[in-house]
């Protein structure tokens, strides 16, 4: 049996103040950054983790869109240590011209004249991109 899950569901309607509501049936993914603090334990027994989100910036980019960027830092709840943290940006395809700021220009990262560190390759069926329309 297959399960299919509401993805535009499950991103529920937050409202962001001074911000139009955004469409996030018109989103996609931007960028990520991943700083890992600490090695996670192997079990979770004694630790109370959670994720704590904020946004850390809403940037107008005109005709083409807005982009969203956040802050997620996983925590022990118990202990107030911090394992993680994740700044990441979501683009909302045609959502811009609302007059709010237009942010930071991109961080565009060279890309370094050397070979790969490591490759990785699958080979997936012919079906897969049936999957995602």
């Amino acid at each position: 049996m297959i399960e299919v899950i509401d993805f535009y569901g499950t991103l529920g309607s937050t409202e962001i103040p001074g911000v139009p509501k955004l469409d996030p049936r018109r989103l996609v993914d931007g960028d990520r950054a991943v700083e890992i603090y600490k090695p996670l334990p192997t079990t979770s027994l004694g630790h109370e983790f959670e994720f704590r989100s904020k946004v850390i910036g809403v940037y107008d980019k005109g005709n083409s869109g807005t982009v969203v960027r956040s802050e997620d830092c996983l925590i022990d709840a118990k202990s107030g240590e911090q394992y993680a943290k994740i700044i990441g940006s979501l683009f909302y395809v045609g959502q811009g011209n609302w007059g709010g700021p237009r942010g930071p220009r991109s961080n565009k990262k060279a890309v370094p004249d050397r070979h790969a560190d490591l490759t990785f390759e699958v080979e997936i069926g012919q079906e897969s991109s049936h999957l995602y329309r």
